[in-house]
C-alpha cells in the first residue's frame, strides 16, 4: 500500500497534494514512521521523501508545513524528534516554515 501511493504520488507530481490525495494519505505514511517494523518505517520514510520531491519541495517538513490544515508547528517538530526522521533535512530559505 505504501508503494502505491508512492508511485501514484511520484506519477502525479504537484497534482497529488492538489488533488486531495496528500492530505488522506499522510496519516497513513505518518503513522508508519513508529511501527515496530524497520520495513515499514522505511518503506514509509522513502515514500514522504519522493512525494515531497514529486511535489517541489526542498525536503519532507516543508513538504509537511504546505498542508497548513493537516500539519503544525508542534507536530513537524515532534516528527523530527523521531529516530526515523532524524535524516529529514531543514527547511530551505524559501520555505515560509523554518525550523
Amino acid at each position: 500500500m505504501l508503494e502505491g501511493i508512492g508511485v501514484l504520488g511520484v506519477l502525479l507530481g504537484q497534482d497529488f497534494a492538489l488533488s486531495g490525495f496528500m492530505h488522506s494519505s499522510l496519516y497513513l505514511l505518518l503513522r508508519e514512521l513508529i511501527s515496530s517494523s524497520a520495513q515499514i518505517r522505511t518503506a514509509s520514510d522513502a515514500v514522504l521523501r519522493a512525494l515531497a520531491t514529486a511535489g517541489g519541495h526542498c525536503s519532507v517538513i516543508c513538504c509537511l508545513g504546505s498542508c497548513y490544515d493537516f500539519c503544525n508547528h508542534y507536530l513537524i517538530v515532534y516528527l523530527k524528534s523521531l529516530p526515523a526522521c532524524t535524516g529529514w533535512p531543514i527547511c530551505c530559505r524559501e520555505c515560509r516554515l523554518h525550523y
